[in-house]
């Protein structure tokens, strides 16, 4: 993961380029970047020098992720907005931090999920985790969080998190095996919960269980599809790779009332969906403890040929999947399934989910 580090200040401003072993790639100097004032001329010269920064920083490295502090700017003000904005606008990337220093770390999280494992925090210095719907306050804890433009998910498996509503300030404590959804809009219920016992089956429903993709009608009217989303995959994390273009739809457990899903041994995956021609399709899915972090990712690939209308069905076995990194569990079973993703490379070929089903292995 190679970071682009940016501190800014009245009379100028500095920045460098580090990779995963904290080495520093590249160090300059350019004109000031502050938030001390931000009228509509300084808002164009401020956008023309995070343009420069973000262009000359991405010819060295591809950048996974931007820490960004700015003398004189309050990280929830509209100036940091802009910047953040203009930020992700240049590199294409979501990861972005921005602190104003002295209160405490904070990661913004706009879509995705994180696992978090938090040291104790000095004393007045909390962890913030913020996203579109809600903010966390950490003190020391492990918690995971699962974000999207609409609503937050928080699961605390150790200490306590303090949850704020974004949309009204309603505050909720999350004690350990407990969770809280946070969505956007204030009449959804805000209510800490406990997670509940496992189930080892789950059926997708759709918008309910959408991670990514876009969810419409497919050909002839078919309802309910989740179609395919073009991106480009630059690695994970502390990996530097050349873009591979990916057509991905992911979907993942999800919703007020679902239950820890925990994979079993001899279990099975049955997805359903569309293909416009016969082609090599990738599935994977991602795992944390039960009550815990993430455990691993695992992945397959399968020829799939579809029917003359184009529709596949198949079926895969958890032992068919293999773990991505040495570093993750050898076997998924026992950890709570997470996500489940399924893709083509480099080509779109029509790809499209219209169900995916997790079958318990005393079902036939």
């Amino acid at each position: 993961m190679n970071v682009l580090a940016i501190d800014g200040g009245a009379s100028t401003a500095k920045w460098c380029v580090q990779n995963q072993e904290g080495k520093t790639l590249m160090y300059q100097t350019t004109g000031p970047l502050s938030g001390h004032i931000f009228n509509s001329e300084n808002r164009k010269q401020s956008e023309t020098i995070l343009r420069n920064i973000c262009n000359t920083a991405h010819k060295i490295a591809p950048i996974s992720k931007v820490v960004a502090g700015i003398s004189g700017l309050d990280s929830k003000s509209d100036q940091a907005n802009w910047i953040r904005s203009a930020i992700e606008k240049s590199l294409n990337i979501k990861d972005i931090l921005i602190s104003d220093g002295g209160a405490g770390k904070m990661i913004r999280l706009r879509e995705g999920d994180l696992s978090l494992d938090v040291s104790p925090q000095p004393e007045g210095k909390p962890m913030r985790v913020i996203t579109p719907s809600a903010e966390a306050v950490v003190l020391g804890t492990q918690f995971n969080v699962s974000a999207s433009p609409l609503s937050t998910s928080l699961t605390v498996n150790e200490g306590n998190v303090q949850v704020t509503r974004l949309a009204d300030g309603s505050v909720q404590e999350v004690k350990a095996d407990h969770r809280v959804i946070a969505a956007l809009e204030h009449e959804s219920p805000f209510q800490a919960s406990p997670r509940g016992d496992s189930v080892q089956i789950w059926k997708s429903e759709f918008p309910r269980d959408v991670r990514q993709g876009s969810l419409g009608s497919g050909a002839e009217g078919r309802l309910n599809e989740l179609h395919a989303e073009a991106h480009l995959f630059r690695g994970d994390h502390g990996e530097t790779i050349d873009p591979v273009l990916l057509y991905t739809a992911v979907v993942g457990p999800r919703g007020r009332k679902m239950q820890p899903v925990l994979l079993s041994k001899g279990a099975r995956f049955r997805i359903r969906g569309h293909l416009d021609q016969t082609y090599q399709v990738d599935f994977g899915f991602g795992t944390y403890h039960a009550r815990g972090g993430l455990s691993g990712k695992f992945s397959v690939k399968r020829k799939l040929e579809p029917d003359q209308d184009g529709w596949f069905d198949v079926e895969l076995a958890l032992e068919d999947f293999v773990r991505m990194r040495s570093r993750f569990v050898e076997s998924p079973a026992g950890h709570e399934l997470v996500w489940l993703w399924v893709q083509t490379h480099r080509k779109d070929v029509g790809l499209s989910l219209s169900s995916v089903d997790l079958i318990s292995p005393e079902s036939k």
